[in-house]
């Protein structure tokens, strides 16, 4: 391990974390909870209570002399603590004798950083798919003969369903869909969804159109995958999101006061550093984050779970 007096922060590392998250589309997590930075590692933030939130009409007018009445817009508290999420790759001194120019130090940075971002996809995605997440109102399972890829099923009431349920606990409509790419593919060859299609002439089911079907603004489609196997077994490769679709309201902008399903708190950013391992011959390169996902609103979101079979 290396002493404190060896690791070496390096702002390139950082932008390099930094451009290598903003390239990875296949991890839609932070799009359903928003990365809010805060200071501390634990901390309280406000979470949504139906009872004394502003969804209970107040009285607006006032007499001369008298105070306007008070209503509350910061409602309830929870709690979170961020833990320390780290990778780091090296790279030989060997390796890079053989290579063109910085390429195997790149790499091991964006190998450590894509490390880091498929954990946070993982805990995201098993937050914001279980049933237990929401009210009951707010979560529908499908079964043989309703799941997408039967010929009887409806993709779009099963949407509105869930789309009608988040508006009844929060008084606007979700703007937000996360929905994984074995779904879409099912999606393509539903009659009902082609029958709609029809009408804008189009025959490719991509976000915008999904997006227009469901009258959702922003459709993002999850196609990250991990390996589920043992080390040293062979791989066996897995849909990180299942087969459950999430919608859910998020806020233009996030923060720890907004209402929405729910954020990523995370402090001070990307964590880049590297050090010299001098035994192996080797730089080793670091990524990491200190955050933990939270839910603010249950009522801001639903799920369809078993979207297929």
């Amino acid at each position: 391990m290396p002493s404190p007096g060896q690791v070496q922060g390096d702002g390139l590392l950082t932008d390099i974390s930094v451009a290598f998250e903003a390239q990875s589309a296949q991890f839609i997590g932070t799009k359903l909870m928003p990365i809010v930075e805060v200071q501390k590692e634990a901390g309280k933030f406000w979470t949504l209570d139906t009872e004394r939130h502003r969804f209970r009409r107040a009285e607006t007018l006032r007499a001369p002399r008298t105070p306007a009445k008070q209503v509350e817009w910061a409602t309830g508290t929870a709690t979170y603590q961020a833990e320390e999420h780290l990778l780091e790759s090296p790279v030989d001194d060997r390796e890079r004798d053989n290579a063109e120019g910085l390429e195997p130090d790149i790499e091991a940075q964006e190998a450590a950083t894509e490390g880091v971002l498929l954990g946070r996809e993982a805990e995201i995605a098993a937050l914001v798919t279980a049933a237990a997440t929401y009210p009951a109102a707010n979560v529908l399972t499908l079964g043989a003969g309703d799941q997408w890829g039967d010929a009887a099923a409806n993709p779009i009431e099963d949407v509105i369903t869930i789309k009608e349920a988040i508006r009844a606990q929060i008084g606007r409509y979700p703007n937000t869909m996360g929905i994984p790419a074995a779904v879409v593919a099912k999606l393509q060859l539903h009659q009902k969804v082609i029958d709609r299609m029809g009408v804008t002439g189009l025959r490719v089911v991509t976000p915008d159109l999904l997006s227009a079907l469901f009258e959702i603004p922003n459709v993002y489609v999850a196609t990250a995958v991990e390996n589920t196997a043992a080390e040293g077994l062979a791989a066996t490769m897995a849909d990180l999101w299942g087969k459950h679709v999430v919608i859910a309201y998020v806020p233009p902008r996030a923060g720890k006061r907004t209402l929405a399903l729910g954020y990523t708190f995370r402090v001070g950013g990307w964590k880049a550093d590297s050090y010299r391992d001098d035994p192996r011959k080797s730089d080793v390169y670091r990524a990491g984050e200190i955050r933990v996902a939270k839910i603010v609103a249950n009522g801001a979101g639903g799920v369809i779970r078993s979207a297929i079979a």
